[in-house]
């Protein structure tokens, strides 16, 4: 249908000067000329608008295929946001089992404490939670924000970190244990916190809804801390200690947590050797020690 249409816009000029060159008597080769020259000027002006029309509807393509791949993008990162997300809540319960299995610490050490002469022997060791998922996809965390990607990292961080109070063959002071338990129960605690908020920023994320976003974690942590037994606050842990390449109990260093009684972060970390220099230089104060990822 296109084609006949076509046909009659092209040869309609040309027939139209052929017919007027035979009434006014022009020769025949001119009259030929000057149809052809109509014929091709209408010829150039449908090749011009079929142009036109290719090239809108190349930018129409064009946005069309700008807009699944946007789509595609955020589907992709809303499965990432839920994968983050499910594996969070699955740590928030193992930090919640971990509390318990501290508590039933805290009770033997307590049992010991009640004998003036007790020791506590034992090493106290603190595993990382797995998250295989975060292992396999950190490199995609840029699909979900900087802002978001910076909060998962930092709280996939904390719940991977693995902690040890080192056995002691001559004992310690059933204090010093406790005080490293209490540490990790308020740790545990603070962690858990900050994976539930995380896991509110996720599903804000994944559902398309930036009005239930709770906000970057470093600011609603301010809500949160949790008091150290001494009275001071848990905000932030260092890097864990090589204990790896120390053959005995003497040549082994641990990180002091020295906890800060301001906002964030800890003020100090010093490395005393083991034992007894920590209570000598630290007053018994020592917090905990750890060992490599």
């Amino acid at each position: 249908m296109l084609t006949v249409i076509n046909a009659i816009h092209v040869f309609g000029p040309l027939h139209a000067a052929w017919m007027w060159g035979l009434e006014h008597d022009l020769p025949q080769g001119w009259a030929t000329l000057l149809g052809a020259i109509i014929g091709l000027g209408v010829i150039a002006w449908q090749a011009r608008t079929g142009f036109r029309h290719l090239i809108r509807s190349q930018e129409h393509q064009a946005n069309l295929q700008r807009e699944l791949d946007k789509e595609s993008h955020r589907r992709e990162a809303a499965v990432l946001a839920a994968a983050l997300r499910g594996e969070l809540l699955a740590g928030a319960y193992a930090l919640v089992r971990r509390s318990g299995w501290l508590e039933a610490i805290e009770k033997i050490i307590d049992d010991a404490a009640k004998n003036p002469q007790g020791k506590f022997y034992s090493e106290i060791r603190i595993e990382g939670v797995t998250t295989p998922i975060y292992d396999a996809q950190a490199s995609r965390l840029g699909l979900i924000g900087a802002s978001l990607a910076a909060d998962v990292a930092q709280v996939y961080g904390s719940i991977k970190s693995q902690f040890l109070l080192a056995a002691s063959e001559a004992g310690r002071d059933p204090k010093l244990a406790k005080e490293f338990v209490e540490v990790q129960l308020n740790l545990s605690k603070v962690f858990s916190k900050d994976v539930l908020h995380v896991c509110k920023r996720l599903l804000a994320f994944e559902t398309g809804t930036p009005e239930d976003d709770p906000g970057i974690l470093v600011e609603a942590r301010k809500v949160w801390l949790i008091p150290s037994p001494r009275g001071t606050s848990l905000t932030f842990v260092y890097p864990l200690w090589n204990f790896a390449a120390m053959q005995t109990l003497e040549e082994r260093a641990v990180l002091v947590l020295a906890v800060s009684g301001d906002s964030y972060p800890i003020r100090t970390v010093t490395s005393y050797n083991w034992p007894p220099a920590l209570e000598e230089h630290h007053g018994g104060r020592a917090y905990c020690g750890s060992r490599p990822l």
